[in-house]
């Protein structure tokens, strides 16, 4: 068996299907080992995109909507469109009660952790402003305990609406940085 040596064209077009692969690997936010798959031939660049389409359009168990139509909303928003989004993204575990990106108000149903069926919680977020602003977020977050006699109004650790708040916010800014890479 003779060695096989390719041209420093085979060797370019190899360089920019690794490229490709790693741009994805890091727009998809994968951990750990992906797979890109592609088919090279004369006509590479239309099957590349076609590759990578594909590889972004099944990669995610999650269906996301492009960061630029995140941006392009904006213009028919009454709030941020960022911080609307990483809201939704926040709770996306929480079965939604209200939906209001009008008045930016997203109220979710009661949860019950799997693990503590004696304790439910329920949050208010308020997306106030169409500038991407810490203060252009508020959250409230309602929790109830199960007596005897029911479900009762219990106190809330006050850091619970700030953690929710600061993991809006970080997302928000994942979503902007990521229009940001993308122009």
């Amino acid at each position: 068996f003779g060695e096989v040596v390719a041209g420093q064209d085979v060797v370019d077009e190899i360089e920019k299907v690794e490229q490709l692969g790693l741009k994805a690997h890091k727009i998809l936010k994968c951990k750990g080992i992906s797979r890109s798959d592609f088919i090279m031939n004369k006509k590479t660049n239309i099957i590349l995109f076609f590759s990578v389409f594909l590889f972004l359009s099944n990669c995610s168990k999650k269906v996301d909507i492009e960061i630029s139509e995140i941006a392009k909303s904006q213009v028919s928003m009454a709030v941020n469109a960022f911080l609307w989004r990483a809201s939704l993204d926040t709770v996306s575990f929480i079965p939604l009660d209200i939906v209001d990106p009008i008045g930016g108000v997203i109220t979710t149903q009661w949860y019950e952790d799997t693990n503590n069926s004696s304790e439910r919680v329920k949050l208010t977020i308020y997306v106030k402003d169409r500038r991407l602003r810490a203060d252009g977020i508020s959250v409230n977050v309602f929790r109830e305990v199960r007596l005897e006699e029911g479900w009762t109004k219990a106190e809330t650790n006050p850091d619970t609406a700030r953690l929710v708040e600061a993991s809006i916010l970080t997302k928000a800014r994942e979503l902007r940085i990521g229009t940001l890479g993308s122009s």
